[in-house]
């Protein structure tokens, strides 16, 4: 088996679970009053019954947050993928 074939767990990391997300993102230095009205209309779009229904049927759980929510996740995440990541010997581009 290729190095590219195997799961986490035959990789040594039997503890990871990957899920999926998807999250709308403002580029640095957009105003708080901008990405807050985005986050806004994003989660009430996400609330419709017929985008509930589109995205479910899709295999998708639409979950509306907060920017708060979403930067703590993401602090969570990269913490918990950072065995991953040094493994790997990935670096970020700048």
């Amino acid at each position: 088996m290729t190095p590219s074939c195997l799961t986490l767990r035959e990789s040594g990391l039997p503890d990871i679970q990957a899920e999926p997300r998807f999250a709308y993102m403002a580029p640095k230095g957009t105003p708080d009053e901008v990405v807050q009205r985005m986050s806004r209309e994003i989660a009430a779009v996400l609330r419709e019954p017929e985008t509930q229904k589109r995205l479910q049927t899709a295999y998708f759980d639409p979950v509306g947050s907060t920017p708060e929510a979403l930067q703590k996740f993401m602090a969570e995440e990269l913490r918990r993928w950072k065995p991953v990541i040094e493994r790997a010997g990935l670096k970020p581009d700048n």
